[in-house]
């Protein structure tokens, strides 16, 4: 085995760079030379660890980077300092053929994903949520269709279903399937609802608008407006034109 050792002005060993020649993995120490001191270690394939000394990802996927810990240490932070418009990035890329290529992937490739896993007691092979880039369509030159899908896993299940997608067109569906309009919720097993919920002293409701005027038509439930309550109201051309009291008395154009 072979080692680089760091001393302090005393002498102290204070840090190292150890190399185990006999199964070929790196480690590096540092504040001190006891195992609990490792902060780092590169194994043999050439994955590394951050926070621990073997593979911890479900599935035994091998993970390249792999950082594990018992508080915040177990994060990653992405920052940039930089006057500008730019942000911070984290970049997924997927290509359909060789390392640094540029072959074209297939439509309905994942590009990318981000899977959140909980242990269940007896391992972390369990996804709770993901969220995935897909290819969404044909890809060609200067032409990349992508989509963006949003899961979970039901109670009492152990892998994610669809719930939501941000379609390449950018339509968003809510449930199963594809999105026929701009959003289309769906849910072809039991009863499909919306809920709109505001205070009490306030009112819910739906606009319809165009680029001119963005509540030209609207339904308009009112909690209260501070006489009346419980009341719905339907406007066209910006005008109330019926309404329905608490009591179900139906008043048009007064």
């Amino acid at each position: 085995n072979d080692i680089i050792a760091f001393q302090n002005s005393s002498g102290t060993t204070k840090g190292n760079i150890f190399y185990d020649t006999d199964h070929n993995f790196m480690v590096f120490k540092t504040n001190g030379t006891a195992s609990s001191n490792e902060r780092l270690r590169i194994a043999s394939d050439g994955r590394v660890y951050i926070g621990n000394t073997q593979d911890s990802s479900p599935y035994s996927w091998n993970l390249g980077l792999q950082v594990s810990g018992t508080g915040t240490n177990a994060g990653l932070s992405i920052r940039r300092d930089q006057s500008g418009s730019g942000g911070a990035l984290l970049m997924f890329v997927k290509t359909g053929g060789a390392l640094n290529g540029n072959t074209l992937p297939s439509d309905g490739d994942q590009i990318g994903g981000i899977y959140f896993n909980a242990a269940d007691g007896t391992d972390v092979n369990n996804v709770a949520a993901r969220i995935s880039g897909t290819v969404d369509g044909t890809p060609g030159s200067n032409d990349t269709p992508g989509r963006l899908t949003f899961s979970t896993t039901a109670d009492g299940a152990n892998s994610p279903e669809e719930r939501v997608r941000i379609q390449s067109n950018g339509y968003v569906n809510i449930g199963s399937g594809t999105a026929e309009e701009q959003l289309t919720i769906r849910n072809t097993t039991q009863h499909c609802l919306v809920r709109i919920i505001s205070a009490n002293n306030a009112s819910a409701g739906v606009d319809f608008g165009d680029p001119e005027d963005t509540d030209i038509g609207r339904v308009r439930y009112y909690h209260s407006d501070g006489s009346n309550t419980n009341y719905m109201r339907f406007d066209t051309n910006g005008f109330e034109r019926l309404r329905i009291t608490s009591t179900g008395r139906v008043g048009i154009n007064e």
